[in-house]
C-alpha cells in the first residue's frame, strides 16, 4: 500500500514522477488541471490508505525574479481564507534533500481555480498575496489534507515566468486526463495565429521546467523526504 499520495495537474508531470511511483511508496494521480478534481483525488488517495499528501508539478511564476526551472518549496498556500501552511517537519526534510542541488526558493504559492496567463494579473496577485508562484492543484490538495488531518507538502517548478503571456484559450486544450487535445490546439492556433510566438516561448519554458522536475524527483527519492 502506498503511503504518500501525490496529485499533479498534467500527464507530463506524472511522467516525471514515474520512478517514484514504481518504488511503491507513493501513488500519483493526475487532476487534468482542475482544482475540484484535485481535491477529490486527494481525498480518494487518503481513502486508499495514504498517510500524507503532496502537490508536485509545474507552476506559473509571480515573482519577476524567478526563472523557468526554478524550484519552489512552498511554506504555505494562499487562498481566499488565508494561508494554509505545509507540514513543517516534511518541509524541512525536503529542504535538506534539495538545498544546494537546484535553484531552490522557499515561499508561498497562490492557489487558483483557473489558469492565470496575463502578466498584469500575475503582478497583481504577487502584490496582493506575496506569493511567488501560482498553480491550480496545491490549494485543493492542501485543503483536503487539512480536512483529513494529514501532513501536506507542495513543490512546484516554475514554467511560465511572471513576464510570460499565456493565450487565454490555451488552458482549454487540456483534457480530464491531463493530456493535450491536439484538435483543440490546432483550432486555437488557426483562430489566433498571432499567439504562436507566445506558445513557442511557453513550450520552451515548460520543457525546462519538466527537466528540473525530473531532477527534483530524483533528489527527493521514493519517500519524498517523508519516509
Amino acid at each position: 500500500m502506498s503511503q504518500i499520495g501525490i496529485v499533479v495537474g498534467l500527464i507530463a508531470e506524472s511522467d516525471c514522477l514515474k520512478e517514484i511511483g514504481r518504488a511503491g511508496l507513493a501513488s500519483v494521480r493526475c487532476a487534468g488541471a482542475d482544482a475540484r478534481r484535485a481535491y477529490a483525488l486527494a481525498s480518494d488517495l487518503a481513502g486508499e490508505g495514504c498517510v500524507a499528501l503532496a502537490s508536485i508539478g509545474v507552476a506559473g511564476g509571480l515573482d519577476p525574479s524567478l526563472c523557468s526551472g526554478d524550484v519552489v518549496l512552498a511554506d504555505g498556500i494562499a487562498g481566499t481564507g488565508g494561508v494554509l501552511r505545509t507540514n513543517a517537519v516534511w518541509h524541512a526534510r525536503a529542504h535538506t534533500f534539495l538545498q544546494g542541488r537546484t535553484r531552490l526558493i522557499v515561499g508561498t504559492i497562490a492557489g487558483a481555480e483557473a489558469a492565470v496567463g496575463a502578466a498584469e494579473t500575475k503582478r497583481r496577485i504577487h502584490r496582493e498575496t506575496g506569493a511567488v508562484a501560482i498553480d491550480m492543484e496545491s490549494l485543493a490538495v492542501g485543503t483536503a489534507a487539512q480536512a483529513l488531518g494529514l501532513p501536506f507538502l507542495a513543490i512546484r517548478v516554475i514554467a511560465d515566468t511572471a513576464n510570460h503571456r499565456m493565450p487565454a484559450w490555451l488552458p482549454g486544450i487540456i483534457d480530464e486526463a491531463g493530456a493535450v487535445r491536439p484538435a483543440a490546439f490546432c483550432r486555437g492556433v488557426l483562430k489566433r495565429p498571432q499567439d504562436v510566438a507566445d506558445i513557442i516561448r511557453l513550450a520552451a519554458a515548460n520543457r525546462q521546467a519538466l527537466v528540473s522536475l525530473r531532477r527534483v524527483a530524483a533528489f527527493l527519492g521514493a519517500g519524498l523526504g517523508f519516509l
